[in-house]
């Protein structure tokens, strides 16, 4: 009798054991939010104080999906672009630093289409609810990839909010010199709030000029290779990416590519396919005037 009720009490102790352990690899395990309407969750709120931002290359096509990470557990919240490129993190996400990846097609400025093949960008920043979601667009893109450069493990884990505060500022400053010695007519001034729907701003101008900038020289890509426009982005990306994050800067050859690019480049013309799709940009057509 005594041997059953130790035998009993033996495995009420692991089942609970069991049961503690399970609740806290769930609490582990990657948090899952789905939109089921983006246009509805998203687009409500574009015009009124700010919680969303735009997926930027030119705008991500609809549903594009927008993955949200908290670098310190590596929880990820999932959401959707809605039909102007826009999203919006999820109520679960607050108060930390995150990494958002968008993987999507998108408004390619010079065709005045939507993409065939998609392609990822990505930012990184802090995010308190009611906030303004993170802008993701080129420039974001590198300066995460700096980022992470400059952290190393720092990046993600329980010191990312010692060590990503530390050297953001850094990794801002090596994109947007890199930029303004790579581009001629780059829009000079602070690369921070980089909103391509703030018409006449600084900031616009300065997304605005690097992805049309971007769009003409995965052209050219696409003609030298036979890709097709999307593919040949992503090519150009990961090169621009390759160069920020070993050297700080770009190579002499991503030079040569991208000022070519700016001097080759219609940017009246892609304007006004953006600004007709969108109506983004148009405070800037004249700047591109011959």
């Amino acid at each position: 009798m005594t041997q059953t009720t130790t035998d009993r009490s033996r495995a009420h102790r692991s089942t609970r054991a069991f049961c503690t352990l399970l609740l806290a690899l769930i609490g582990l395990a990657t948090l899952q939010v789905q939109v089921a309407d983006p246009v509805a969750a998203v687009g409500t709120v574009l015009e009124g104080p700010v919680a969303s931002a735009f997926c930027f290359k030119g705008p991500f096509a609809k549903a594009s999906v927008v993955k949200i990470t908290v670098l310190e557990n590596g929880r990820v919240a999932t959401t959707q672009t809605d039909a102007r490129g826009a999203y919006q993190v999820p109520t679960v996400i607050d108060g930390v630093l995150v990494h958002v990846a968008v993987d999507g097609k998108f408004f390619d400025e010079r065709t005045g289409k939507i993409t065939k093949t998609p392609i990822t960008l990505t930012a990184i920043d802090s995010h308190d609810q009611g906030d303004r979601a993170p802008q993701v667009n080129v420039i974001s893109h590198l300066v995460a990839a700096r980022v992470i450069a400059l952290a190393g493990d720092g990046s993600r884990g329980p010191f990312v909010n010692i060590v990503v505060p530390a050297v953001f500022p850094e990794a801002r400053a090596s994109v947007q010199e890199s930029l303004e010695d790579a581009l001629n007519r780059m829009p000079r001034g602070s690369v921070l709030d980089l909103n391509p729907k703030d018409e006449g701003s600084r900031g616009q101008a300065q997304v605005i000029h690097v992805s049309l900038v971007v769009t003409e020289a995965a052209y050219q890509r696409s003609r030298a290779t036979g890709v097709d426009q999307g593919t040949a982005t992503q090519s150009l990306l990961n090169d621009m990416v390759r160069d920020i994050a070993n050297l700080g800067r770009f190579s002499p050859e991503m030079v040569t590519e991208l000022r070519t690019a700016e001097q080759t480049m219609d940017g009246a013309a892609m304007l006004r396919n953006l600004h007709a799709a969108y109506g983004i940009g148009g405070d800037l057509i004249d700047d591109y005037r011959p």
